[in-house]
């Protein structure tokens, strides 16, 4: 009698678990957005952000003010003084900000993010548009690239996240997976904010020496 219900037991356990994953694996679903609590505003099909104009006029020169001077134009390196509007014009991240939402990012380069519940890994699926100023893709292996030398000899400014990335794995042709060590559900939004390189632009130099990018 003890083995049956011992057997009964490990049964009913078993029934618990797989639905226990099934509604983890329901939960992790390509979407166009994230939030840290609860969900983004705008839908998936939106056009621009609410304070943007879609048929704003496109051409012209962008003037900004520079406090003293600048010795690089490198805004990813310690060394060297870097025009501080460099880093947010000249470059893109996987997600962007709503400055209209408290913490809410939406799709950039990449086209989804996926992550479940707790936020121990997120997903990434590069839009198949996404291209450099050159006309290049961006590919799995800039994203790779990127996080990698950011987070080991770049800017000291990304090396807190990096320390907090356990892997970085491409798992699709577009598709690259972040899972981290500490169980922390902002990471999945930082995650996408920072900039994407071209690897193929640094490959013969010395990233962390190279005063201008």
């Amino acid at each position: 009698m003890t083995h049956h219900i011992g057997l009964i037991g490990k049964f009913s356990m078993a029934i618990w678990v797989s639905i226990f994953l099934s509604l983890g694996m329901a939960s992790a679903e390509p979407k166009h957005g994230i939030a840290m609590y609860g969900q983004p505003a705008l839908p998936h099909d939106f056009v621009s952000l609410p304070y943007a104009n879609p048929d704003a006029p496109k051409g012209g020169i962008v003037v900004s003010a520079e406090g003293g001077t600048f010795t690089s134009l490198n805004p990813h390196v310690r060394k060297g003084s870097v025009p501080w509007q460099l880093r947010f014009l000249a470059y893109e991240s996987l997600m962007g900000r709503s400055y209209d939402e408290p913490f809410s990012l939406y799709g950039l380069l990449a086209e989804s993010i996926e992550t479940d519940d707790s936020r121990r890994w997120v997903e990434f699926s590069l839009h198949p548009d996404a291209r450099f100023s050159d006309g290049s893709p961006v590919t799995a292996e800039d994203v790779i690239w990127s996080y990698e030398t950011l987070g080991t000899v770049g800017h000291p400014r990304y090396h807190g996240l990096w320390k907090k990335i356990k892997t970085i794995t491409k798992t699709g042709p577009r598709k690259i997976k972040f899972t981290f060590t500490a169980n922390d559900r902002e990471l999945a939004l930082l995650v996408g904010l920072r900039p994407i390189l071209k690897k193929a632009q640094w490959d013969d130099k010395d990233f962390p020496k190279l005063w201008f990018g």
